[in-house]
């Protein structure tokens, strides 16, 4: 039997079907280049239909393949890493303003984490910028004691795991920023 449920909790809107088919299919407005996921019970009664860029299907479908129990490798793969780093990129677009509100919420272990997985110097500059240079000092000290010589794209799926933790974590600090509407959405649509 199927069963449909929607409830909210702190994390946002939570949809559950069991015994659901997933169909994924090209969205057929005009010009779109977006995709619809559509969750159908088995019995037709009750469908979910979520609409996703090319980047977040793509995202979606690394992530998956990274938790994919058969799947899981020993060590990580790049192009999964990158699943994880193609939407936190999108905060080089924020203000100072806006990362200093962010850093404000982040603990250093996950920001530690974030900037070793991350891999984008331009992103690390932006946020060492936003602290005083004592701060971003012990940050880099700290990064470097923590992950020297480990590279994300080639470490012990553990250590991925962290980092990738630590991506999802601010991720989350930043959609509550956005949503609470403290932070501008530079993420062009859902984030």
């Amino acid at each position: 039997m199927s069963k449909f449920t929607l409830e909210k909790d702190n994390k946002g809107m939570r949809v559950t079907l069991t015994h659901a088919t997933p169909t994924i299919a090209p969205d057929d407005t005009p010009d779109s280049r977006d995709f619809q996921v559509r969750f159908e019970t088995a019995d037709g009664n009750d469908a979910v239909i979520v609409t996703l860029t090319a980047t977040a299907l793509q995202t979606l479908g690394l992530q998956c393949a990274a938790h994919m129990p058969a799947l899981f490798p020993a060590f990580t793969v790049a192009s999964v890493e990158e699943a994880y780093r193609i939407p936190a990129r999108a905060m080089k677009e924020l203000g100072d303003r806006s990362i200093q509100l962010l850093l404000r919420e982040c603990q250093s272990d996950t920001l530690i984490d974030f900037l070793w997985y991350m891999k984008d110097g331009d992103l690390i500059k932006l946020i060492l910028r936003n602290m005083s240079q004592r701060a971003a000092e012990m940050m880099m000290e700290d990064v470097d004691t923590r992950w020297h010589g480990k590279n994300p794209d080639t470490a012990l799926e553990a250590n991925a795991r962290r980092g990738r933790k630590a991506v999802l974590e601010i991720m989350g600090i930043l959609r509550r920023l956005i949503y609470e509407e403290q932070i501008e959405n530079v993420f062009g649509g859902e984030l």
